[in-house]
Parts: C-alpha cells; sequence; structure tokens
C-alpha cells in the first residue's frame, strides 16, 4: 500500500483475499503508473523475503495494471 501512494500516482488500490484449495491468496492491483519492467527495490525484495519464509510466493505483474498477488499456504 506504502509503494501505490508513494509511486504510481493511483486513483484507486484495490485488495482482495481469498482461498484457493489450502493457500490463501492476497492481490493488491492499483489503476496508477505501472513500469513497463518491474525492478525489485528493497521494498519487493523485502517482502519476497517475508513471503519465502513463510513458505509462499511472490508474483508481481505490471499489464495491464500493477499488481502484487501473495500466495501462503
Amino acid at each position: 500500500m506504502t509503494n501505490a501512494i508513494k509511486h504510481s500516482e493511483a486513483q484507486q488500490l484495490t485488495l482482495s483475499v481469498r482461498r484457493d484449495g489450502t493457500d490463501t491468496v492476497l492481490t493488491g492491483t492499483n489503476d496508477g503508473y505501472a513500469p513497463k519492467v518491474v525492478t525489485f527495490g528493497h521494498g519487493l525484495t523485502g517482502l519476497r523475503e517475508r513471503v519465502e519464509l513463510l513458505g509462499g510466493q511472490l508474483n508481481v505483474s505490471s499489464s495491464p495494471y500493477f499488481t502484487v498477488e501473495v500466495r501462503l499456504p
């Protein structure tokens, strides 16, 4: 949420939490600026490290909107 506020110039940030089998999936999408190439700086790298410590996966995409998905068992 902090990065969306700081960097994207988004008007809207959508967060959703759902179950997928035994996994819990948190998805955040904003309608602001989305870079053509996702670069893992300190924020995304730290998030990925914390997710992986919990046995989960982090997926980041920038098309059509910047989206961060955290999947935890």
